[in-house]
């Protein structure tokens, strides 16, 4: 009975939960199974279809009729009654907005444009010639008609920038460049560079080698860098192994020791090129010694051997011969910007010629026009030199320059071991910067490698004067043998092309005379003294001018601005009294330091060596205008770890509480960008193996970990000094400066005085500070190294006894900061001349040393960069041979196979192309049905009310309204006429946001919900009110999507199915109590809207996002959950809280910086939403020598807002490495603050990619919470 009953029971149950299809008949089980069928069947589709479809039709049949009657009744009534007369409209009533609060008047802007870079305008054509008859009589009384001038300029592009030659280019590399040419992200979509080789060479493109197989092969070996990775795997297989032209067969005996010999055995002269080989030179050196009274020219020589270098001539006609000479800039330009220039409606007359030009052939600026500086070849100093040139030379040979740019600095070779290596690099700077600076491009050459004193020095001098040499003769030997290495690369020859020039025939198979010039020097300061023949941290201790010791504490003050006109000039009187002291001290025995020779050298800093150098004094070339400032060493390692040094110095005296805290805070900074701003794993305080790049990356983040560390008054002081000092940075490293921007750096260096020096006088003085740990280990390490080298029986300090630290300004790194406004328009933007070009360039050196032996490794790595520019110059001419034959090479092609578009969700987002705004997948593997979303997420504040203000959105952009924030309102039967085919959202992971940048440039950020979610759009508020106006919205991405949508009713412009792609966000309320911005010097803050606000939460079209922003915790004042209770809008790390407020970090790069700046000539979409902190009403900053108290009342800075966007971006990717005879100092003025050994680190400056590992669909997992969305 019991069984029987149970199977009644389940008779009567599978009869309750039987239902059928009421369209095709199917029987399903239950309600659930049902609402699953309805999706897939198909009768019931095709009814729906029909059903709206007819309705449609009849509705729209009744519309038309409708509007047909009124149309004739208007026209009636038009005809029989009078005019009215005009009345006053009554002003709308604002609408009620969700939450019940009325709504704001929003003045909408223009809708957001994302605008491609556009590359420079191409030069007009050149007018027709004309040939006349000759008059064979001529009128006596008649005058030839002035000759028009030469000048002539290219019409502005897009964003009203153009450029004036003093005179038709031969050669314009601009006139060739696309939007791809201007991407500055390794993310974005372009094809590989494409380098043509001559065609009309009949060498073999293989060629020193026999076959291109072994070609290929012997150039991944020695091109391919020392680790054997995966990427490095996949090089040889698609690059060599499935080239076209691979044969085995080539590889039978196949010998590396013997193809290396041959690649070695190569003519010096390879076939229609320049001689490209390494020379090895010696240079004698002349000892002085005490009481030992000889001419100079009969002193003891001492020689040196075994010198490699490259003749300076060589390298130049090489460099011009190469294929690299297709992008260089022969003719110097000024660059300028209109600001008021509208591409609708550009101007249509060109201006007149008959303006008087300037000293370099130019018209004067336009009235309202902007000079723009980056490059080198837009400088005056190019101009001036250019002007120079002769006029006319032989065979009527175009003149042209060769812009010399020199880098110097030791580094080691080895973690381990004192291997090191001194490179001297020379570039270029007729080619851009945006090349120049990569790695890749090898515009990099190497021009000798400078040697060091050898140790058998003292035990020569010791057996030929019976004594050790000094200290000051071993300082005065250093300075010699760097001047006597540069006599040697100054030859007769190069001196004779300097003042004639040199016939060459470039590239392009014209044959042109060129003239060397010398434009930039880049080295640290120890090489800057050497080369500049002055005293280490001497009286006068910078190189380009004469301000002293005690002066430099008035930096950015009138007075230290007068003083800096004082400059070293290499003069006949300097030379003479050169010339009179080194007499002293080989024909009269005097000491090299002695008093007689400090008296007359001491008061400027000069040292008794003869510079290499003066031998183009003669010829117009100042030695000391070549020095320009070094942002890495002299600020980021100089001035900005000084000053952050010292605030830990304070902290450390409030308890070690408050150092936790510090490093708490910047633990928790989020990351952004690829590689901008990196994690902060280690504790900063400690400062252990940080390169320039981690300094910067403190700056930019110190406001918010610092904010109420300190007491006040201290704390705002402090949080000035940071605000003031990110923005000078962030001037300092702008890649393109205007007229109005420069004026602000210097106006933002002055301030910088002023602020640094209040600091000192009132933070510095209230707290007694002394060494951190890490200082006081490293005293401890050099001094008991110290006593190792002495024997000395002296013991090291004893523990605990810690030396009195005090913040010194009297440096010369804080001098340099007042060089910097001035140095820009002389020799282009920080970024061209930075010495992070070298450090990247030490990376190749370091290849080749793991190649040596280890022993003599200067020849060996001169052999090995020889072979490495036969290959690539072998790999250029292979490649395009390949092209002119149709070979495709598998090199750079997309992954966009058969397999790829099987599985496109196995693969990461690929590549964007940079035309567009933004990327996200095509992928629809992870969907949700929304009606299950919502109900499994109900009572969740963040999903209330998802539907309705989804459809809102939608609708919007269906009808075109421009955004406003979603709070336009419709009727609940224009949210039903919005159908979500299939009721599904489609998730993805990332997105990528193209933008254009300052500097005319194309980058991206990538946006993930789970890691770098911040984004910025433009504020839709009214600007009118100035004192609440603020140019952009904030909101945090929750969840990235697109549905496919059907819009259907009387409203609807199409029937067919749309894909559209939104953001759920949660936005950020600015905080209006808080003063923030220029005037205040304090970074905006935000915090998230209330729950129970109905705009707390919403929907973005991904169009209107500008870029990422990068949003920091404001730590000082904790977190809160009353903003949202427990929430999927909250990531799981969150713990259900939320930081009470946020600050937006506007220096986090240079972009970014210039995004609050209406100077920013690339944001022409943002033009109107911005102001400049150069238009700010400031009260006075000036000063008239040492700090007054008008100082004091200082008020806002000129400051703007930006920093380093990635490199390939090298900005954030800097390194350093020295040499430790580099660090040794002049006795007597020597700074103790200064002198001390710094730890410093060459590290590998390859970006960690934090936050890109998830761009793969498949990765969002299928259940509810943050990870779903």
């Amino acid at each position: 009975m019991k069984n029987f009953a149970f199977f009644l029971i389940s008779i009567v149950f599978l009869v309750i939960m039987a239902v059928k299809c009421t369209f095709c008949g199917e029987g399903v089980s239950g309600s659930r199974g049902l609402l699953n069928h309805y999706k897939k069947c198909q009768k019931k589709a095709e009814r729906t279809h029909r059903s709206v479809s007819h309705a449609l039709e009849t509705h729209h049949a009744e519309l038309a009729a409708v509007a047909t009657r009124a149309l004739e009744e208007i026209a009636s009534q038009a005809v029989n009654d009078p005019p009215l007369p005009d009345l006053p409209r009554s002003p709308s009533p604002l609408p009620l907005r969700p939450s019940g609060r009325p709504g704001r008047r929003i003045r909408l802007p223009a809708r957001y444009r994302d605008e491609p870079p556009e590359p420079p305008q191409p030069l007009p054509p050149p007018p027709p010639t004309i040939v006349t008859e000759p008059n064979p009589d001529p009128e006596p009384n008649s005058c030839a008609p002035p000759s028009p001038p030469t000048w002539i300029k290219t019409e502005p592009n897009t964003f009203g920038v153009y450029k004036v030659f003093p005179h038709r280019p031969t050669h314009d590399p601009e006139d060739s460049i696309c939007l791809e040419d201007l991407c500055r992200s390794p993310g974005l979509l372009t094809p590989d560079s494409v380098v043509s080789a001559d065609s009309s060479s009949s060498t073999a493109p293989w060629f020193p080698f026999l076959n291109a197989t072994v070609g290929r092969l012997m150039s991944w070996f020695h091109l391919g860098g020392n680790l054997r990775t995966h990427q490095k795997l996949d090089e040889l297989v698609n690059k060599v192994i499935w080239s076209e032209d691979w044969d085995r067969e080539n590889l039978r005996g196949f010998s590396a020791a013997r193809e290396n010999k041959r690649l070695d055995n190569a003519v010096d002269a390879m076939p229609g090129q320049a001689p490209d080989g390494w020379k090895t030179g010696s240079v004698k050196l002349k000892l002085p010694a005490p009481k030992v009274a000889v001419p100079e020219a009969q002193a003891v020589e001492f020689e040196i051997t075994g010198i490699m270098y490259r003749p300076l001539l060589d390298v130049m006609v090489e460099a011009f011969q190469s294929p690299a000479f297709q992008q260089y800039h022969i003719t110097p330009f000024e660059l300028r910007w209109d600001p008021q220039h509208d591409p609708d409606n550009p101007d249509a007359s060109m201006d007149e010629h008959d303006h008087p030009v300037d000293e370099f052939g130019l018209p004067p600026l336009p009235l309202g026009h902007q000079p723009l500086y980056g490059e080198i070849y837009t400088t005056p100093s190019m101009l001036k030199e250019h002007k120079s040139l002769p006029k006319t030379a032989p065979l009527h040979l175009e003149t042209i320059i060769a812009a010399y740019m020199f880098w110097s600095d030791s580094t080691h070779l080895a973690n381990f071991g004192d291997a090191s290596l001194w490179p001297l690099y020379t570039f270029f700077g007729n080619q851009s910067k945006y090349t120049r600076a990569k790695p890749t491009s090898n515009a990099c050459h190497h021009q000798a490698y400078l040697p060091s004193l050898p140790d058998t020095l003292i035990d020569f001098y010791r057996n030929t004067f019976g004594v050790p040499p000094s200290a000051e003769v071993l300082t005065h030997l250093k300075r010699e043998l760097m001047h006597r290495v540069w006599d040697l690369l100054l030859s007769p020859e190069f001196i004779h092309a300097y003042v004639n020039g040199i016939a060459v025939k470039c590239y392009d198979q014209v044959k042109r005379l060129i003239f060397p010039r010398f434009f930039t020097y880049g080295a640290d300061y120890p090489e800057k003294v050497l080369l500049a023949t002055i005293k280490n941290l001497g009286g006068c201790p910078c190189p380009r001018c004469f301000v002293k010791k005690d002066q430099i504490l008035d930096m950015g003050s009138k007075a230290d601005m007068r003083r800096r006109g004082n400059l070293r000039e290499d003069s006949s009187s300097w030379r003479q009294m050169i010339e009179r002291v080194r007499g002293w001290i080989y024909a009269q025995g005097r000491l090299v330091g002695s008093a007689a020779v400090d008296r007359l050298l001491g008061p400027q800093s000069w040292v008794p060596t003869r510079n290499a150098f003066s031998v183009l004094a003669e010829h117009g070339f100042n030695l000391f205008s070549m020095f320009v400032p070094d942002l890495l060493h002299e600020v980021e390692l100089g001035v900005v770890k000084a000053f952050f040094t010292h605030i830990v110095r304070i902290l450390y005296t409030l308890g070690i509480e408050a150092v936790d805290e510090l490093n708490s805070r910047f633990r928790q900074i989020p990351t952004f960008g690829r590689g901008t701003i990196r994690r902060f794993h280690r504790n900063v305080s400690d400062m252990k193996k940080m390169a320039a790049r981690d300094f910067e990356d403190i700056l930019q983040c110190l406001i918010p970990a610092l904010e109420g560390l300190l007491p006040e008054p201290h704390n705002s002081l402090v949080l000035t000094v940071c605000f003031t000092l990110a923005t000078w940075h962030a001037y300092a490293k702008l890649r393109l400066h205007t007229g109005i921007s420069l004026n602000c750096f210097r106006k933002t260096t002055t301030e910088l005085g002023v602020e640094m020096r209040r600091f000192r006088r009132t933070t510095c003085e209230a707290y007694e500070t002394y060494e951190l740990p890490s200082e006081y280990n490293r005293r401890i390490r050099r001094q008991a190294k110290k006593n190792s080298k002495t024997n000395s029986s002296s013991t090291a300090p004893a523990q605990g006894s810690k030396k009195r630290k005090y913040f010194n300004l009297s440096t010369y790194k804080w001098h340099s900061i007042g060089h910097y406004p001035d140095a820009i328009p002389r020799v282009g933007t920080t970024d061209s001349v930075s010495t992070q070009n070298s450090e990247l360039a030490h990376r190749r050196v370091k290849q080749l040393y793991s190649r040596t032996n280890k022993r003599d490794v200067e020849p060996q790595i001169a052999n090995h960069e020889r072979r490495n520019r036969i290959l690539i110059s072998m790999n250029n001419r292979m490649n395009d041979a390949a092209a002119a034959d149709n070979i495709t090479a598998p090199d750079s092609v997309q992954n966009s196979g058969a397999g790829d578009r099987i599985r496109p969700e196995n693969e990461p987002l690929p590549r964007t192309p940079p035309r567009q705004h933004h990327h996200i997948s095509e992928s629809k593997r992870a969907f949700y049905n929304i009606y299950e979303f919502l109900d499994e997420t109900d009572g969740d504040p963040a999903v209330k009310n998802f539907l309705p203000q989804l459809k809102s959105h939608l609708l919007a952009r269906l009808l075109d309204l421009p955004y406003d924030g979603d709070e336009t309102e419709f009727s609940d039967q224009d949210l039903l006429d919005v159908n979500i085919v299939q009721h599904r959202i489609y998730a993805h992971q990332v997105m990528r946001i193209n933008y254009t940048t300052y500097d005319m440039g194309r980058d991206e950020d990538t946006i993930n919900p789970r890691t770098k979610s911040d984004i910025m759009v433009l504020s839709r508020e009214d600007q009118d009110d100035s004192s609440t106006a603020h140019p952009y919205w904030y909101a945090r991405v929750l969840g990235i999507f697109h549905a496919e949508i059907r819009h259907v009713g009387e409203r609807s412009k199409s029937l067919r199915i749309q894909r559209m792609e939104f953001l759920w966000v949660r936005w950020f309320g600015r905080d209006l109590s808080y003063k923030a911005g220029w005037q205040a010097r304090r970074l905006h803050r935000v915090g998230f809207v209330d729950f129970e606000d109905g705009g707390a939460f919403g929907f973005l079209d991904p169009s209107e996002v500008i870029r990422a922003a990068h949003v920091i915790p404001a730590f000082h004042y904790g977190r809160t959950s009353d903003l949202l209770p427990p929430s999927i809008a909250r990531r799981p790390e969150q713990d259900d809280t939320d930081f009470r407020f946020y600050y937006i970090n506007c220096f986090v790069d240079r972009d970014m910086f210039m995004r609050y700046c209406d100077h920013a000539v690339g944001h022409r979409a943002t033009y109107s939403s911005t102001s400049s902190p150069g238009n700010v009403e400031n009260s006075d900053t000036s000063e008239e020598g040492v700090d007054s108290e008008e100082e004091d009342e200082a008020d806002a800075p000129a400051g703007g807002v930006s920093v380093d966007e990635s490199d390939l971006e090298l900005d954030a990717d800097e390194g350093e490495g020295e040499d430790e005879e580099l660090g040794s100092s002049d006795s007597g003025g020597e700074n103790e603050e200064d002198s001390e050994d710094e730890e410093s680190h060459d590290e590998d400056n390859g970006g960690d990619d934090e936050g890109y590992e998830g761009e793969n669909d498949e990765n969002i997992t299928n259940s509810y919470g943050y990870d779903a969305l």
